[in-house]
């Protein structure tokens, strides 16, 4: 009996010892602009929903209200206990903030600047672009605080949607967009802008370690705003959306110490191949992806777009790429295997819409524990 004992023993330590870890992440540029279409549905659909996917470390990008991150926060707690935004403290607890905070325009310098926007002029530009360049130089618009500037920004200029979310409203912006979700401890965490000047859309990044996954970005780099380059803060440093671009890349690469432990950079970087894949590659920001490539950070998704023409949600011309990866830098020695897949991808149940303009991707780390 003794002996049978121990030989169960020993078969189920050799059976330990063999298995293969595993971790997934996903990423997921989430949409969740209120002025946007069926935003209600959407944004309670992700809150809803994204823990179905299983991953234990998720990066969102653009859940830019208070009430969305608490709502998804809250949403998933049980599952993901570890949880890190622009939101929350040092301490990583999230600030619930709405009840207690002003509107997020609510100051001196909107009634100024709306002075000279009427002097200057700069509603009857024609188009997004002009108006706001017009706005940036005559009319005072970066001299407001970065979480009204962030307001009037992704209110679109409607006036209706400008005064409910920006002067009728406590909400706070949760700068720069970013969430991450988390089964495992974050370690080291923290939050950096690209650059210290207030800018349209304050772009960042978070950074943390995971315990034998990595360490990794959560990030959202600039997109190509069509039009000349009118940022207006950063117009004496940047010739254009790509060069401002490409220094965030070469920012978030050089933000790793080391390159003795898995580097993982995870969002809607913004660059990537346009579909289908040439030979000469084509694509968005491509030479940002080229470097990312020479860097050794390799995309891990190559397959399909992540921005498409067949999502109802995708307006513009550079639908039908793959600018949403889990870029992987590996250490020497390294014997994971990797596979990703295109999630969260179909319409919401009962709706003519999927969650968000973009296509979640997933990574799946498996690693074998000896």
């Amino acid at each position: 009996m003794r002996l049978l004992f121990g030989l169960v023993v020993f078969v189920l330590w050799q059976h330990t010892d063999c298995l293969t870890r595993t971790t997934k992440l996903l990423t997921l540029n989430t949409f969740l602009i209120n002025i946007q279409t069926e935003y209600q549905k959407r944004a309670e659909h992700i809150a809803n929903n994204i823990g179905s996917t299983q991953a234990d470390i998720i990066c969102l990008q653009e859940v830019w209200d208070d009430k969305d991150v608490l709502a998804i926060v809250k949403a998933n707690q049980e599952k993901y206990p570890y949880t890190l935004s622009g939101l929350h403290n040092e301490t990583q607890e999230l600030l619930q903030s709405s009840k207690t905070n002003r509107p997020r325009c609510l100051e001196l310098g909107v009634l100024v600047m709306a002075i000279r926007t009427v002097a200057n002029g700069c509603l009857g530009e024609e188009g997004d672009a002009a108006r706001l360049k017009c706005l940036m130089e005559k009319a005072g618009y970066l001299d407001l605080s970065r979480q009204c500037i962030a307001c009037l920004t992704f209110s679109g200029f409607d006036i209706g949607s400008l005064l409910k979310n920006c002067l009728f409203s406590n909400i706070q912006t949760n700068l720069p967009g970013l969430l991450v979700l988390s089964k495992r401890k974050l370690l080291n965490p923290s939050m950096t802008y690209f650059r210290q000047e207030k800018t349209l859309f304050n772009r960042g990044y978070i950074s943390f370690e995971v315990d034998q996954v990595g360490d990794i970005r959560c990030t959202h780099q600039t997109s190509d705003s069509l039009g000349d380059y009118y940022d207006g803060n950063l117009r004496t440093v940047y010739g254009s959306w790509e060069d401002q671009h490409f220094d965030e890349t070469k920012t978030l690469i050089s933000s790793f110490p080391n390159d003795k432990i898995r580097s993982i950079i995870m969002g809607d970087v913004n660059t990537g191949p346009f579909l289908p894949i040439q030979t000469e590659l084509q694509g968005y920001f491509i030479d940002s992806y080229k470097y990312y490539k020479s860097q050794m950070f390799m995309p891990t998704f190559e397959t399909t777009c992540t921005y498409c023409l067949e999502n109802p949600l995708a307006m513009d011309i550079d639908s039908g790429s793959i600018i949403d990866q889990v870029l992987v830098r590996t250490p020497e020695g390294d014997i994971a295997t990797y596979k990703t897949m295109r999630v969260f991808d179909n319409l919401i149940p009962g709706e003519t819409v999927p969650a968000s303009d973009h296509y979640a991707v997933e990574l799946l780390i498996e690693t074998p524990s000896h």
